[in-house]
């Protein structure tokens, strides 16, 4: 999993935390694992293991599964550990172009209920944070789940943000600037936000619980109405100094008939976004991207997935030919930052033709002396459940998690239900 959160421990409390985070990621990460498993993964000794797990079955987060033996070795069997479903939830939060939907999982990531929410205008902020947040409440009321285990809510948007303070500090497509969606949400529900832009949470998603599992260094393209990107090395997301990095969708890549968002001809927008398929399709009437727009832009595109053009028609050889030029671009970053995988996500992914083209041109690459070039991965977490995975990382596999908390509320409970 991405190490969203990262610490430096620096007295024993903290270091105990670490630990405990620690230990929580590698029982999400391999279910029905054992403490003799652990201790090997995590390096700490059988004894720490030992003690850090009875914390985590006293709150309530892990439960022991049936017990085995260790393939007629001899010695004690050993008993499996597994995260238990219900000792924590977490809401996810979408905002963006293809729709604005919550939902609620438990500490598996297991989903839980969603639900859509409709905004009069998606331009006006104040509207958002007010339905976001009556939704919230709302789905955790109708649950009828635990709510001192709700630990918190993951926003994935279509903006750039400010992780450190959930601002959002521009959102071209929505129209928003400086909005405070973190904080105002949190006020609203009283429950602690993180708030990442789509493509960032996605990574985290999908090398927590997806395609990239097991990888550290990886480049996420978001493809779809327009282009995103998002990259971790070292399992910790760059986010450059003007917390927008990633805008893939303004490289220059060569000239257009078709002009980006940006004023310029040459974006790759111009050549790889859904976008600019449509454009080229006559599917849309401008040859000039509309902001105000985007709505529209995304249900044109998700028409346009959903026919799933064969080869050989318009629509099916338009998106080969961007998948084509959107492998050929991302051979060119590979050799910049050299990442273990670059993974394909958003709307276009799920395009067989435009998969295609990106596929054919990974393979007709030539080869570099001495030159590895990167996994190319198709991604496979939604975007929800990505904002899900988000909340769980920052909240419940983090070294910020109350276990106190939990285990008070799970000592309450057993006495209650002996009464």
């Amino acid at each position: 999993m991405v190490k969203n959160n990262p610490q430096m421990p620096g007295i024993p409390s903290d270091l105990r935390r670490v630990h405990r985070s620690l230990v929580l990621r590698n029982v999400f990460a391999v279910p029905r694992g054992s403490r003799t498993q652990l201790a090997e993964e995590t390096g700490l000794s059988a004894m720490a293991i030992t003690r850090i797990i009875r914390e985590l079955i006293d709150a309530g987060l892990v439960e022991e599964v049936s017990k085995r033996n260790r393939n007629g070795s001899p010695g004690r069997r050993q008993v499996d550990l597994r995260i238990c479903p219900s000792g924590a939830y977490v809401v996810g939060v979408v905002i963006s172009a293809f729709g604005h939907e919550v939902a609620l999982f438990d500490a598996t990531g297991g989903l839980l209920d969603r639900r859509k929410m409709s905004f009069k205008s998606i331009r006006t902020a104040n509207e958002a944070v007010e339905v976001a947040s009556s939704t919230i409440l709302s789905i955790i009321a109708d649950a009828g789940v635990d709510a001192e285990r709700v630990l918190g809510i993951g926003i994935a948007i279509a903006a750039f943000v400010k992780t450190a303070t959930g601002t959002v500090t521009k959102a071209p497509y929505l129209g928003w600037q400086e909005v405070e969606l973190g904080q105002r949400i949190r006020s609203r529900t009283g429950l602690p936000v993180t708030v990442e832009n789509i493509a960032d949470a996605m990574n985290v998603a999908e090398q927590a619980k997806g395609a990239a599992a097991g990888r550290e260094d990886v480049f996420l393209a978001h493809q779809s109405v327009t282009c995103g990107a998002s990259y971790t090395h070292h399992g910790q997301l760059v986010r450059g100094a003007n917390f927008s990095a990633g805008q893939i969708g303004h490289l220059p890549v060569g000239e257009s008939a078709l002009v980006c968002s940006c004023g310029d001809n040459r974006c790759f927008n111009a050549h790889t976004s859904g976008w600019s398929v449509l454009a080229n399709l006559g599917r849309i009437d401008s040859q000039r991207f509309e902001t105000g727009e985007i709505e529209s832009y995304a249900r044109a595109l998700t028409q346009l997935i959903g026919e799933n053009p064969a080869p050989g028609t318009a629509a099916g050889d338009a998106l080969y030919r961007a998948g084509y030029q959107f492998g050929r671009t991302m051979q060119n970053v590979a050799l910049i930052i050299d990442p273990h995988a670059i993974v394909l996500a958003g709307k276009l992914s799920e395009s067989p033709a435009y998969v295609s083209g990106c596929e054919s041109a990974w393979r007709d690459a030539p080869a570099k002396l001495g030159y590895r070039p990167p996994e190319l991965i198709i991604g496979r977490v939604p975007a929800i459940r990505a904002a899900g995975i988000l909340a769980l990382d920052s909240f419940l596999y983090s070294p910020q998690l109350d276990i106190e908390g939990l285990t008070d509320g799970a000592a309450t409970g057993g006495r209650e239900a002996a009464r």
